[in-house]
């Protein structure tokens, strides 16, 4: 029987560590470990340490499908900070489910914690701030709309003159600058804001 020592690490320091822990847990066994770092080639019959189930992966999937692949080669696993001693493969047993479900839903955590963080930078970094007014295409014509507001001219024709002269809301529909129109009533209400105050328009 051969005895392999299969370790995943991310850092040449976390390698010897988990190198060091298996060796520790082995030393009274007087056997021979190699380590490995994948599990292809693995002589059937064999004797695998690892340090924990999370080695064979970083979701579900991946750890049943390394459970299978080892099954079917018939060998035998022991994890070291899991506790599964010589883990027999014909049977997945109570106790190994429990400990993958616990790793699902620290992963679901890590995965919503690193969304939250992500969509967090993000805001910061092209959300607008609080208190900042959102601007409008139509806000540097606000002057002209509300003067030809006054004469009693149709919104409609109020676009289409706004259109012959500005190219950037030539897409702009008639119920877009109604809603314009209406938002600023509402803040010249609320706040008695002077329709005119704002930067002249390029029809002045």
């Amino acid at each position: 029987m051969k005895y392999y020592g299969y370790i995943k690490a991310k850092t040449n320091e976390e390698l010897e560590t988990k190198r060091n822990e298996i060796i520790e847990y082995v030393k009274d066994k007087n056997i021979e470990i190699n380590f490995i770092t994948s599990l292809e080639n693995l002589e059937e019959n064999s004797q695998l340490y690892l340090d924990c189930l999370c080695s064979f992966g970083s979701t579900i999937y991946q750890i049943l499908s390394a459970f299978f692949e080892l099954q079917y080669k018939k060998i035998n696993i022991t994890t070291i900070k899991d506790k599964f001693y010589d883990t027999k493969l014909d049977f997945i047993r109570y106790d190994v489910l429990i400990e993958l479900l616990n790793f699902e839903k620290k992963n679901i955590k890590d995965r919503l914690s690193k969304t939250k963080t992500t969509l967090i930078k993000k805001e910061k970094t092209v959300g607008r701030k609080k208190g900042r007014k959102t601007k409008s295409v139509f806000d540097k014509h606000k002057r002209i709309i509300f003067k030809k507001l006054e004469k009693e001219i149709t919104q409609v024709e109020i676009l289409k003159k706004l259109k012959r002269k500005d190219s950037d809301i030539k897409d702009i529909t008639p119920q877009a600058l109604g809603k314009y129109i209406k938002k600023q009533k509402k803040l010249i209400q609320e706040n008695y804001i002077d329709p005119y105050s704002d930067m002249r328009s390029i029809f002045d």
